[in-house]
């Protein structure tokens, strides 16, 4: 049976009022957050096959940062623009397109979709996970 793991990208900086939503980095919690989920993933031998992944940079650098620590090449991470305000319906192509060969498979992104999507897939007709960074 092939695993889907669903990851809200870390926390991320407001720092720097002049840098657009989809420019904003982690802040120091979310890399080290990043770094520890990638660790927590290896250490219960959870490594994903494949990371499908909004480009945006905090989502970025969470993904980059959790394939890091468990040992992942970066070519396994796939840039889906879609996953950036796009629908729960684009989060969900996403799964649907991965490759029969990926025993598992993560998605990074962002709230609410990324709380829909997980509700949607539990079979809840409402929104009922809470993913807060």
């Amino acid at each position: 049976m092939k695993q889907i793991l669903l990851m809200r990208h870390a926390k991320s900086s407001w720092d720097d009022a002049n840098l657009t939503d989809f420019d904003r980095p982690l802040n120091k919690r979310g890399t080290e957050d990043a770094n520890r989920m990638g660790q927590y993933l290896r250490d219960i031998k959870s490594k994903p096959t494949t990371i499908i992944s909004s480009p945006a940079q905090r989502a970025k650098q969470t993904s980059q940062l959790s394939a890091k620590a468990v040992k992942m090449d970066e070519k396994h991470i796939i840039w889906n623009k879609q996953l950036y305000h796009g629908s729960v319906s684009d989060y969900l192509d996403a799964v649907q397109s991965a490759s029969e060969d990926w025993e598992r498979l993560m998605l990074v992104g962002h709230n609410p979709l990324m709380e829909h999507t997980v509700s949607l897939l539990s079979g809840a007709e409402v929104a009922i996970v809470r993913m807060s960074p």
